[in-house]
């Protein structure tokens, strides 16, 4: 009995995470969907993004085989799919602006929108040489939330961000463990593995913040917090 029960309460654990992964994916196509909605874009004033590259969005429904000829008819080529997103990476015809390609993608009745590759900056940091200092903490009254709860195992947090350093000695104790049917760490969804590695530093600041080991205090001091940490790496 003890076993089944171990069992059911781990399909309900990855019922339950699958879920989470669908709801994070549905919020990050939205996202997407919204960014480019409104007519033919124009590249935002000042914005850097890759010449000659388009990133594009299909109407629902259609397959590779409605939309063989597609590259043909544009002169492009693809550089990379994403198909849970109904996405593309493209390479435009040499030659042509994009702001000419963009024109010229949205008039395609397969597209629904068509916008630059843009070239995004995680962070940038300010040269205050005080900017190391903690007084996060106090700020947002963490002190006084840690005092009445640090938590509970039972609870996982989800951080979205660059990944996170689940080798560090303030967070390794408090990562997810993984339910047997998803790993442990959470999902990196730039190299579609079961690795989000942080390899910014931006992501693990933020997981420290939340749920770092409070005692240990080795160079990020967060709380004392006993919940597992779970992460789905994007930047």
């Amino acid at each position: 009995m003890i076993r089944t029960k171990a069992r059911s309460t781990t399909q309900r654990g990855g019922r339950k995470m699958k879920h989470i992964w669908l709801i994070i994916a549905g919020m990050l196509q939205l996202l997407l969907m919204t960014a480019g909605i409104g007519g033919a874009a124009q590249p935002t004033p000042g914005a850097v993004y890759k010449q000659g590259e388009l990133i594009v969005k299909y109407k629902e429904g259609i397959t590779a085989s409605v939309n063989a000829n597609f590259h043909q008819r544009h002169g492009s080529r693809q550089v990379k799919e994403f198909k849970a997103y109904g996405l593309e990476h493209v390479k435009i015809a040499s030659g042509q602006t994009v702001q000419q390609a963009i024109e010229s993608f949205e008039a395609d009745p397969t597209v629904l929108y068509a916008e630059p590759n843009y070239i995004l900056h995680t962070m940038v940091v300010p040269n205050d040489p005080s900017i190391g200092n903690l007084w996060g903490m106090d700020k947002i009254s963490a002190p006084a939330a840690w005092d009445n709860n640090i938590g509970n195992r039972s609870v996982a947090i989800g951080i979205i961000d660059t990944g996170i350093d689940y080798t560090h000695p303030d967070l390794k104790d408090n990562m997810w463990p993984g339910n047997g049917i998803y790993p442990a760490n959470g999902y990196n969804a730039i190299t579609g593995t079961y690795d989000p590695k942080d390899d910014n530093g931006h992501g693990s600041h933020v997981a420290g913040t939340i749920g770092g080991g409070g005692e240990q205090r080795h160079r990020h001091d967060g709380s004392k917090l006993e919940r597992p940490i779970n992460c789905l790496q994007i930047y």
